[in-house]
């Protein structure tokens, strides 16, 4: 599993604690691709699925609403979100991020 550098730590906590300031309570937290994977370079997004019960459940909107919040924080992060009925091994892409991800949250 890959280190994580301390400015994508910091962002995704400032992420997280933005949301939760705005009443979306983050349940999981799973840093995914590049950087979960350590292949990542200076273009890289910070790719996070975020799992929450306050999510409306379309997830167009609710990726919205993550990406509102980090606006002021990063442009570079890439919000998958999930109701936590959805996020289940029964989902490939789901399974991927369980396997190869790393849990924040």
């Amino acid at each position: 599993m890959a280190e994580i550098p301390d400015n994508v730590k910091n962002i995704i906590e400032k992420l997280i604690s933005k949301l939760e300031i705005n009443q979306i309570r983050i349940d999981k937290a799973i840093l995914f691709g590049s950087y979960a994977e350590g292949k990542y370079d200076e273009w890289s997004d910070i790719d996070l699925a975020l799992v929450s019960k306050d999510f409306s459940g379309s997830r167009f909107y609710d990726n919205l609403k993550v990406l509102d919040a980090a606006l002021d924080i990063d442009s570079g992060i890439s919000p998958m979100t999930y109701l936590p009925d959805d996020f289940t091994p029964d989902n490939l892409f789901v399974r991927d991020i369980l396997r190869k991800g790393i849990q924040i949250r």
